[in-house]
């Protein structure tokens, strides 16, 4: 999660790049992100990056304004080597 006033700079995308690094190198197999389905432009930078939703839980997490949302799972499956990350 970037504040406002860093985003659109590809901080997230550096970040992410780093996460996926790590996680190869590590031997990890999948990646995981639980992401509220109403941040849509996130949702769609993860599905950029190779992540598939799997699953949506309905009512699960309260937002800031203490209503209820849905979550999405979302699972981007790794293999070694760079290209993973891309």
């Amino acid at each position: 999660m970037l504040r406002p006033d860093f985003q659109g700079r590809g901080l997230g995308s550096l970040l992410f790049h780093e996460i996926c690094v790590i996680a190869v190198t590590s031997g990890l197999k999948k990646l995981v992100a639980r992401i509220v389905t109403a941040r849509e432009d996130a949702i769609k930078v993860f599905e950029k990056s190779g992540f598939k939703r799997i699953a949506v839980l309905k009512g699960s997490v309260k937002d800031i304004n203490r209503n209820y949302a849905d979550i999405a799972i979302m699972v981007k499956d790794l293999v070694s080597g760079t290209s993973a990350c891309e």
